[in-house]
């Protein structure tokens, strides 16, 4: 009996380290430096320079995010982006400064997965992704709501350890700055803030 015992223990111990690794499996984290260009409906009526590789439009910041792979095809991701940002009502990147924060939850397709097949030596992977948050102006203590959409392609350097190049659009609503211009229609895109990322980092994967 006693010997029983012993062996249905050691069965339970090595469920539990299976429900334990199972559990952690398809996982993931990832940091992005993080480069940002903003465009608002503060600059209706203006005729500002619409690069966004002019400092007073864009900001370098940092995204920091986790996730789970449910299938090799779709993932869900927490991620948020800051921490810095800009107001864009001048030409003058000290007066645009604002230190700002959005976090989004997002669904992740791996298209590459979606019509090859699930091969785990496969070296790249295009991955389009959606889905909608909040941000924050801490400068302005202000919040808004926001949807979100991008593309993230992924290169395998190990089985665990992938290089990120996120290219992305976030359409916040009017309040992330607090300006109420309409000149061009209540759901003109133009009548919204918007900011675009180019992201470069790594992602860990838990296997």
């Amino acid at each position: 009996m006693k010997r029983i015992f012993v062996l249905l223990q050691f069965v339970l111990v090595c469920l539990m380290v299976e429900a334990q690794e199972k559990a952690s499996r398809n996982w993931f984290v990832s940091a992005n430096l993080a480069g940002s260009a903003f465009y608002g409906n503060e600059e209706i009526g203006h005729d500002f320079a619409k690069s966004p590789f002019k400092g007073f439009r864009n900001s370098i910041g940092v995204s920091l995010s986790v996730g789970r792979w449910f299938s090799p095809e779709i993932a869900l991701r927490t991620k948020v982006n800051g921490f810095s940002g800009r107001y864009v009502i001048s030409e003058d990147t000290e007066t645009n400064a604002i230190k700002c924060m959005v976090l989004d939850e997002q669904v992740l397709l791996d298209v590459t997965n979606i019509f090859g097949g699930a091969d785990p030596d496969r070296k790249y992977h295009l991955i389009p992704f959606f889905g909608g948050g909040f941000g924050r102006n801490m400068t302005y203590n202000r919040w808004a709501t926001n949807l979100s959409v991008g593309i993230l392609n992924q290169f395998r350097l190990t089985d665990r350890l992938m290089l990120n190049a996120e290219l992305g659009l976030t359409l916040h609503t009017r309040e992330f700055t607090g300006h109420d211009e309409r000149k061009y229609g209540y759901h003109s895109f133009a009548n919204e803030d918007r900011q675009f990322q180019l992201e470069v980092g790594v992602t860990y994967q838990f296997k």
